[in-house]
C-alpha cells in the first residue's frame, strides 16, 4: 500500500537530491510514494495522545524524520515536556501531521541535512507546525529571528543599563557589539534595531551562499530587516519577530 501526499502550490524551484545540503527544496504541487509499508493502524497508543505512528517498521534512534515528528508533540503536548512550556505554549501540529507518515512525506520532499525545522520564519507569531507555514533554516538563521521571552530591566530589547544610562549590546558571530552610551532607553533601543538589522543581513548574506536557499525565508529576513530599519527611524519599539 502506498500513500500519495500534496502540498500546497507557492511557487516552482529545481529539485537537486532529496535530503541533502545541495538540494533546493520543491514547494509546487508534488506527488510521490512512501516505498515504506504503512498500516491504518497505529502500533501502540497515541502518541501523547494525538500522534499516530502507523508505519509497520519502528524508526531506529537515528531516524531523523521520526525524531523530528515525536519532538514536535513532544513540544505540543507534552505536559512534563523538559522543553520550556512558555516557549511551546498553546502551539499545535496541524491534523494533516499528526500521521507519522504524512508528516514523513513532506520531510523526505523539504528536508536539507544540518537544518532545523522552524514554524515562525515564514509566518511571524505563528503557533502551528503544518506544510504551509514550516521550513527548514541552519541554525544561525533561527538563531537570528529568535527572541527572548523576558524583558530586560531596561524595559527594552537589546538595551542594558549602565553608568546611570542605556547601552544597546547584541552578539554576533561570538563576540559582543556595543551601541552608544544613551541617556534615553528607547534612543538605546532604536541603535540596537539598527544594529540588530545589521546582523541579520549579515545572516542572510551568508544564507544565501547556501547550496539552496528558500527564496521564503530571503523574502523573510529581508522584511524583517526593513522593519528594524523602519521602527528605528520612527523610534517605534520592537518587542518581537515580524515582518
Amino acid at each position: 500500500m502506498f500513500m500519495t501526499y500534496e502540498t500546497q502550490a507557492t511557487e516552482i524551484l529545481p529539485s537537486r537530491g532529496k535530503g541533502s545540503r545541495t538540494r533546493t527544496p520543491d514547494y509546487a504541487p508534488i506527488e510521490f510514494t512512501i516505498p515504506k509499508p504503512i498500516t491504518d493502524k497505529s502500533k501502540g497508543g497515541l502518541l501523547f495522545g494525538v500522534g499516530i505512528d502507523d508505519f509497520k517498521d519502528t524508526p531506529g534512534a537515528d531516524d531523523w524524520s521520526y525524531n523530528v515528528w515525536q519532538r514536535m508533540f513532544d513540544c505540543c503536548y507534552n505536559e512534563h515536556s523538559t522543553r520550556s512550556r512558555a516557549t511551546y505554549e498553546d502551539c499545535t501540529i496541524s491534523p494533516c501531521w499528526h500521521r507519522y507518515s504524512d508528516f514523513k512525506a513532506w520531510f523526505d520532499q523539504n528536508s536539507i541535512v544540518g537544518y532545523q525545522l522552524d514554524k515562525d520564519i515564514l509566518v511571524p507569531g505563528n503557533r502551528v507546525y503544518s506544510p504551509d507555514t514550516c521550513c527548514f533554516v541552519p541554525s544561525h538563521i533561527n538563531m537570528a529571528v529568535r527572541w527572548r521571552r523576558k524583558t530586560p530591566r531596561s524595559g527594552y530589547p537589546g538595551v542594558t543599563m549602565f553608568g546611570g544610562g542605556f547601552q544597546a549590546q547584541i552578539m554576533h558571530k561570538g563576540s559582543t557589539q556595543l551601541g552608544e552610551w544613551r541617556t534615553d532607553a528607547v534612543e538605546a533601543h532604536c541603535d540596537w534595531q539598527r544594529m540588530k538589522a545589521d546582523v541579520v543581513d549579515d545572516h542572510l548574506r551568508d544564507y544565501l551562499r547556501e547550496p539552496a536557499p528558500d527564496l521564503r525565508v530571503v523574502r523573510a529576513l529581508i522584511k524583517y530587516a526593513d522593519r528594524l530599519h523602519s521602527n528605528a527611524e520612527a523610534m517605534i519599539p520592537t518587542f518581537r519577530y515580524q515582518h
